[in-house]
């Protein structure tokens, strides 16, 4: 059987800096302007925050503290010295720049850290915040993570994103003038999404020039909108090889070159309600990479 075909984020940072990399989550404590009250107070319908909080820190902490937690964490499982520090809570840029400048600063001074990730929204990407990143990463490798999740407008209206597909790509363009590396988010299996809003999100990415993409299985947590569709039966999740089908074919349409970050989401296991097979995620990647590989 061939090998499956697709750019891995471990492979990518190994080859950049001759070691293995492991990302370590940290908490900036901006709040998402889809819950504190500036675009809405509901929230996506398939978010729950407590799901993105690293274990054992809070963010009244300081990055340092995290780090120090984090790191340990990591170095311990998976024996790595080097880390990327990743900004993933609510929605980091939603802040004054210099704000999130010093909490990156804070970051890299940190042993180890070798590069920074900030996750955020498609609209909470102003010029001034874009200006601060770029100047950021003359020092050191960082990357910005979007959330996407599909590149239909009527899907992000239906879970309650706020935005469209036009916010993302005008902060890609942002992005791209600065030489900054974007990753774009997609959730697989929305719903109302058929194969061929699949095929849409996809051509999108690789059309975008986006240097990596995060690909995430739908599933639900407890306490969202989703929860309340699934238990209606307006919410259909596939068994683990129709996710595999939908993965495969969605990483087949991508330019070679891009860095897929994973294969399918991460959640903890007292906030998930479905699909129960995510919770062997070694098992998930294994069937794409079957799929890719015939």
């Amino acid at each position: 059987m061939a090998q499956a075909s697709y750019r891995k984020l471990s492979e990518w940072l190994f080859e950049r800096f001759g070691a293995p990399v492991r990302k370590v989550g940290v908490l900036a404590g901006f709040p998402c302007p889809n819950r504190d009250g500036t675009l809405s107070r509901a929230g996506c319908s398939f978010c729950n925050p407590a799901a993105a909080l690293p274990p054992g820190i809070t963010a009244e902490d300081t990055v340092t503290a995290q780090l120090e937690t984090g790191t340990k964490a990591v170095r311990r499982r998976f024996g790595v010295s080097r880390y990327v520090a990743y900004f993933q809570d609510c929605t980091p840029t939603n802040c004054r720049p210099v704000e999130l400048e010093e909490k990156l600063a804070e970051a890299l001074r940190f042993p180890g850290v070798v590069g920074l990730a900030v996750c955020t929204r498609p609209d909470c990407l102003p010029e001034q915040m874009a200006d601060m990143l770029a100047r950021v990463s003359e020092n050191t490798l960082l990357w910005v993570e979007l959330g996407l999740q599909s590149a239909n407008d009527e899907t992000l209206a239906a879970s309650g994103r706020n935005h469209t597909v036009g916010d993302c790509t005008e902060a890609l363009g942002r992005l791209r003038s600065r030489g900054l590396p974007a990753v774009l988010h997609v959730i697989l299996g929305l719903p109302g999404e058929t194969g061929g809003d699949l095929d849409r999100t996809a051509d999108y990415v690789r059309e975008s020039g986006a240097w990596g993409v995060k690909i995430h299985n739908l599933h639900v947590l407890k306490g969202t909108r989703l929860e309340e569709e699934y238990a209606a039966g307006r919410a259909i999740l596939p068994d683990m090889e129709g996710y595999a089908a939908m993965a495969a074919r969605f990483v087949s349409r991508l330019d070679p070159g891009t860095v897929v970050h994973r294969l399918c989401a991460d959640a903890p296991s007292m906030l998930l309600v479905a699909p129960g097979w995510m919770s062997d995620k070694q098992a998930v990647v294994r069937a794409v990479e079957r799929r890719l590989a015939d």
